[in-house]
């Protein structure tokens, strides 16, 4: 059995996977959702000084902690950057890597670098106005980006997001080697209409499939883990056969 490590995306936390995590341990899979630096029960963390690397850190601690070499990589929506950096720090241990609607990037490019430019404007203006140049607030306007629409799903993500740090998404991936691209890698996207943020991400999804990736869609926003969990499993119990 694999060794799943679920990292989660912006202003998010660990307990994003809640749905999805049972349904992969059900199938005798340890599943591993370590919280990036500033975010979730982490929260209280979060200063300038918290970027890319800090989390790419955070991650590559934790599969060394887990002493595997079996790892099925998942990363959503930003960290897309999170889990491209610990491949190129870790690869002897990854087995496969899967972008969950999710950043694609190349050597030296942020998460800023990869939005359309109107968005890289509303988030240098959030900061500017609201965070003092560099913390990115939770607010509901995140959730209708993310086409979180159901009341109850809405609720319950509203309740648990936290601020976020513009500084994570000016960070460049440094990855001069590109291990990422030796690795099976699979893109599971959202449908573009669902969502706002789909602006973002479908472009993504194109450049993942032009760079070797396998890209399936799912009929879900943003946050398929929360959505569409049974479909997300199955997508992420294949690339572990």
């Amino acid at each position: 059995m694999a060794t799943l490590v679920l990292v989660h995306g912006a202003w998010q936390g660990a307990w994003c996977w809640e749905r999805l995590t049972p349904l992969l341990e059900d199938h005798g899979h340890q599943v591993l959702t370590p919280t990036l630096t500033g975010s979730g029960t982490r929260a209280e963390e979060l200063t300038p000084r918290v970027t890319l690397e800090t989390h790419i850190s955070d991650v590559v601690a934790a599969i060394l902690d887990a002493e595997r070499d079996d790892v099925v990589l998942v990363g959503h929506s930003y960290s897309g950057m999170v889990i491209s950096g610990v491949t190129e720090r870790a690869a002897d241990q990854i087995a496969s890597v899967i972008f969950v609607d999710a950043f694609y990037p190349s050597d030296g490019e942020s998460a800023l670098d990869q939005m359309p430019e109107r968005f890289q404007e509303r988030f240098r203006a959030e900061a500017d106005r609201h965070g003092d140049g560099w913390r990115l607030p939770a607010n509901d306007g995140l959730l209708d980006v993310w086409g979180l629409r159901d009341g109850a799903d809405r609720m319950w993500a509203r309740d648990r997001i936290t601020d976020w740090s513009l500084n994570c998404f000016t960070s460049p991936l440094r990855a001069p080697d590109m291990r990422r691209s030796a690795v099976p890698r699979l893109y599971v996207a959202a449908h573009p209409e669902r969502y706002p943020g789909g602006a973002v991400f479908a472009p993504l999804a194109e450049r993942a499939g032009a760079d070797g990736c396998h890209v399936v869609t799912v009929d879900a926003g943003h946050d398929i883990m929360i959505e569409a969990p049974r479909q997300l499993a199955e997508h992420v119990l294949g690339a572990t056969r």
